[in-house]
């Protein structure tokens, strides 16, 4: 459980915890910026729409709307400096809720992975589906291997309102894939994710989580074998020099120009990010220079 209030869901995201301040991030490329800002909005009006039938006349609707003041988080959205949409997560009552205004269709579908353990299994399960109905599933048993060399196959199973995958590693009966280990759990997450979103980009927080550090160079691979088969851009963070050693061993002549290095430098309090190529992390690794 989590207390609904600003102090507690929103100010640690915000510089020094002061709900007063302003988030802004931007992206830029050759031909475009995109541009996101974030604000605490402590008197949110939001409107309330209710249909009411009017007696013996069925087929009239009187629509009655209320407004009532609550706290949000409000996002703009802006492109070439050009707003496309806002959205609002509120604080309503007993719950939170979003509320989005006219906001522009991403040009690419982007997946969230984040770094806790614990993960919606029916989420995992609708994107197995998905993939079980175009017959790739083979490809991913074949990924889950290099963690788990005893796995066959795989199986969605429900349970009650929810659906579980499972895997049959030879115990006589198919068994749920968190019964396997964290590190087969959340590889499968990462893997369904990749081939579920073609063209797309999936964002994945402290990769290191669930995985020991001696499988990091397979894990590494599997990512990059997977991301170039769906042609999926993946931004991984970590702060493990472990992961990044093992990545650095990855790095060859051949996949060199798939690996950009982004380390993030805190100046006059703003969030500056400097690019390095794939090589020069290898370099800076193999003389063991701090790289986090």
């Amino acid at each position: 459980s989590i207390a609904l209030n600003s102090d507690s869901l929103w100010a640690s995201i915000f510089n020094r915890y002061d709900l007063d301040s302003i988030i802004e991030m931007t992206v830029k490329d050759d031909n475009v910026k995109d541009k996101v800002v974030i604000k605490h909005n402590a008197n949110y009006f939001k409107q309330i729409t209710s249909s009411i039938p009017i007696p013996e006349q069925p087929t009239h609707i009187k629509t009655d709307q209320k407004a009532f003041v609550t706290e949000s988080l409000d996002f703009k959205y802006y492109s070439t400096d050009k707003e496309i949409g806002s959205t609002h997560l509120i604080i309503d009552k007993v719950s939170l809720g979003m509320q989005i205004d006219n906001l522009t269709k991403l040009s690419k579908k982007i997946i969230f992975i984040g770094s806790y353990t614990s993960r919606n299994p029916n989420e995992d399960a609708n994107k197995f589906g998905q993939l079980d109905v175009t017959g790739k599933i083979d490809d991913i048993v074949e990924i889950l291997k290099i963690i788990e060399p005893r796995l066959k196959s795989l199986t969605s199973v429900p349970q009650g309102n929810i659906s579980l995958i499972h895997g049959d590693i030879g115990l006589g009966r198919k068994i749920p894939i968190q019964y396997m280990g964290e590190g087969t759990s959340r590889l499968l997450s990462i893997i369904l994710s990749i081939a579920n979103n073609k063209d797309g980009m999936v964002l994945i927080d402290e990769i290191e989580n669930g995985f020991h550090y001696s499988i990091m160079s397979k894990v590494w691979k599997v990512i990059y074998q997977t991301s170039k088969k769906y042609n999926c851009q993946i931004m991984v963070t970590t702060h493990s020099y472990e992961a990044l050693k093992y990545l650095a061993e990855e790095i060859n002549d051949e996949n060199k120009d798939s690996f950009t290095y982004i380390r993030l430098d805190s100046i006059n309090e703003n969030i500056v990010p400097k690019l390095y190529s794939a090589e020069m992390l290898a370099s800076a690794i193999e003389h063991e220079w701090e790289v986090r």
